[in-house]
């Protein structure tokens, strides 16, 4: 899709024109396409297209800028909208030649446009006070020359822009959302109804619990918190997309501008509004370097946006503009006051519209995100109701890089994701990947190893067969092996059960698991020299055929004669191999209940053969998920600190009864609103929180339950 950007520049001086200049961003540098100037004066009020358009309140008068503006606040407090408004706006944008090249353009095929007001700043002369002016108008409701509504056209998607430019999209999937619910509870206790927000995040959980949105977002939600909770779980989860539910209050003043956290009163019972104003939010970020902006800040709240036209003088600054002076790539804002049912439309729709392989642009998202929301009431007329128009799009990046892009490699993912623990996924994924945005325990090295800490029972194996599937979606080759509790295997059984995916039967020639994942070509030498060297030979011709080499399956207690340098030379061409299956795009092996192997492997074969090795770099492509328990850990904790790259360590605690009420509501949730209703409203889940409860923590028996309940339900 061609994507073209209209630029409106300040003028040099009071009573010159503004340059408004059409480009193309498909190429390096941007083209021009044609630029005019648009008429100007001193004063806002002077703004004018080049062909008049009737004032629909003033029969006889020609709209301006001023009473555009003016009509937009009426709106914003329940009048209608003429339809003049959108056909005043394409007059002063598209202007002489301007216009007639956009249109053919837009007749081509899909395009994309941005609407590009110069930056924001500070109010200091008239030019200045002109781009306020512009930045004011109500772009939602721009008409093309058929006299429809741009904003609700899904083939060609168009937003606004500040100072847009081009970056790189960000690589670490999946897209991580937080979403923070701060309206004020309803009549029965739970947050959000008055304003509808309640149902929203019931929305929000069930479709990021559907199948298609599963493993592609991961989410939490904040109920009711306060800034330094909003803020601790922002350090954790670094989110791509802070999703707020509640509302925002604005005016003259930049300082008044605020979000609005219902929190808790003095007394008893006492619940009262605490304001997180526009600038502690901008202070935040700027002030900590261990908090990232998020590149997506949808503020679902009312007035976010809107700067408040009706208010004198109107403000320079909203929330919106907060986020992106603090780093935010894009923002999504409310221009006035929306309803909840509406909001909540616009809300599903638009995470519908990022999901699927492939680039999803934010645009074309809250494109359609507003046609389904001007249509989802049989009444609405979008002549008049003005409700769809109200979410704005604000790009600083251009839309395709503001969120990172699906992987082309797709597939189930079998292992549940419980919401209580995004930082820990959060932190494997991203280590494992060797994210830019990871900071590792050396600054600059990002560690090959990642070791997943925690006690029986706390999720370790959960979160490492989460990771591994994650891993191969996003196109890694992936080898995992739990080495379970039965005989301890040795050291070349152990590498035997990785390179075959599974665990080799005495007396019998070792074969591959139909679900092994290692090609069987990459391990001919490994497999070749481990034949010679078990019949104690050291030296022998390389092998030179292309057929698979048989490993003949001798055990290590079976051999009488073993070469002095049998462990080194085997663990070496073992290494090789795995080398050889990380290419193209790196290898993930991922290593769990340690407890299975030999004391002699877990204390000197896998350190010297394979962890060191694979911590230190030196076995290209090839990153290591370990899983010990806490006993495991400590026996070998000096032996990892001392290395080079220090490995990344990610503890596990179990989980408070908090984190399992929450998760338990999300897997009723997650498969849909009937069995919600059916499943957690009544006291059905109450009781089996009560039959599983020990020690108000982690038990996976419950989980286990209210799953095994959702699907009695959903057969």
């Amino acid at each position: 899709m061609r994507t073209l950007k209209i630029s409106i520049a300040a003028p040099r001086k009071p009573g010159e024109d503004f340059p408004v200049t059409l480009w193309s961003c498909d190429d390096d540098p941007p083209e021009v396409f044609v630029q005019v100037r648009g008429a100007t004066s001193s004063i806002p009020a002077g703004l004018a297209p080049d062909e008049p358009v009737d004032d629909p309140g003033q029969p006889g008068t020609a709209l301006t800028a001023a009473r555009v503006i003016e009509l937009h606040a009426a709106a914003a407090k329940g009048a209608g909208v003429q339809k003049e408004v959108g056909i005043y706006l394409r007059a002063l944008l598209a202007r002489g030649k301007l216009r007639t090249v956009w249109d053919d353009l837009r007749e081509q095929g899909a395009c994309r446009t941005l609407i590009d007001i110069a930056p924001d700043k500070p109010v200091e002369k008239a030019s200045d006070r002109v781009m306020h002016a512009l930045q004011l108008l109500p772009w939602e409701r721009l008409r093309t020359r058929d006299q429809a509504f741009m904003f609700l056209e899904a083939g060609s998607p168009i937003s606004r822009g500040i100072g847009v430019a081009s970056l790189a999209p960000p690589t670490d999937w999946p897209l991580r959302v937080l979403v923070v619910n701060c309206a004020e509870p309803d009549k029965k206790g739970a947050a959000g109804g008055g304003i509808g927000a309640d149902e929203e995040v019931s929305a929000l959980e069930r479709l990021f619990g559907c199948r298609e949105f599963r493993y592609n977002v991961e989410f939490d939600v904040l109920e009711n918190p306060g800034p330094a909770e909003i803020v601790a779980a922002w350090k954790s989860i670094q989110p791509h997309i802070l999703h707020f539910i509640g509302h925002g209050v604005g005016g003259a003043d930049p300082d008044q501008h605020a979000l609005l956290l219902y929190q808790p009163g003095p007394g008893a019972g006492e619940y009262k509004f605490v304001p997180w104003r526009l600038n502690d939010i901008r202070a935040q970020f700027k002030s900590r370097d261990d908090l990232v902006a998020p590149r997506l800040a949808f503020l679902n709240a009312c007035r976010t946006s809107g700067r408040d036209p009706g208010a004198e003088p109107a403000p320079m600054s909203s929330i919106s503009d907060a986020f992106l002076r603090a780093g935010s790539l894009a923002t999504i804002g409310m221009q006035g006051d929306v309803a909840g049912d509406l909001a909540a439309v616009f809300a599903r729709e638009f995470y519908m519209g990022l999901m699927g392989p492939g680039d999803h642009p934010i645009d074309s998202a809250a494109q359609a995100a507003r046609l389904a929301m001007s249509g989802h009431r049989p009444t609405a007329d979008v002549l008049i109701d003005p409700d769809w128009s109200y979410p704005v799009l604000s790009l600083r990046a251009l839309p395709h890089q503001v969120l990172p892009k699906s992987p082309d490699v797709l597939g189930e993912l079998l292992a549940e994701r419980f919401v209580a623990r995004v930082a820990q996924r959060r932190r494997v994924h991203e280590a494992i990947r060797c994210s830019k945005a990871f900071t590792a325990a050396k600054p600059g090295a990002a560690p090959h190893m990642v070791v997943i800490v925690g006690d029986v029972r706390s999720g370790k194996s959960h979160l490492s067969s989460w990771s591994a599937q994650a891993c191969q979606r996003a196109g890694f080759t992936v080898a995992r092996v739990g080495f379970g509790e039965d005989e301890p295997v040795d050291w070349l059984d152990a590498m035997r059960w990785i390179r075959d995916g599974k665990r080799r039967t005495p007396s019998e020639l070792p074969k591959r698991a139909d679900s092994g994942r290692l090609p069987a070509s990459a391990f001919r030498d490994f497999n070749w020299g481990l034949n010679h060297r078990q019949r104690g030979l050291t030296h022998f011709e390389p092998y030179t055929g292309k057929d698979d080499v048989q490993d003949l399956g001798v055990g290590l207690a079976e051999q009488s004669d073993i070469p002095e340098t049998f462990f080194e030379d085997t663990a070496a061409q073992f290494r090789d191999a795995l080398v050889k299956c990380a290419t193209p795009n790196g290898l993930v092996l991922v290593l769990d209940q340690l407890e299975g192997l030999e004391p002699n492997t877990l204390s000197k074969w896998l350190p010297n053969g394979l962890l060191r090795p694979i911590a230190m770099g030196s076995v290209k492509g090839v990153r290591l998920i370990l899983v010990l328990s806490g006993e495991q850990y400590e026996a070998c904790r000096s032996e990892l600190e001392r290395l080079t790259r220090v490995p990344e360590v990610v503890r596990l605690e179990y989980f408070a009864r908090a984190d399992v009420h929450r998760i338990a509501r999300h897997l009723c949730r997650q498969w849909a609103k009937q069995i919600c209703d059916e499943v957690w409203y009544p006291p059905m889940l109450q009781t089996l929180l009560d039959q599983h409860r020990r020690n108000d923590t982690w038990n996976a028996e419950l989980l286990k339950s209210v799953d095994n309940l959702c699907k009695q339900f959903n057969p």
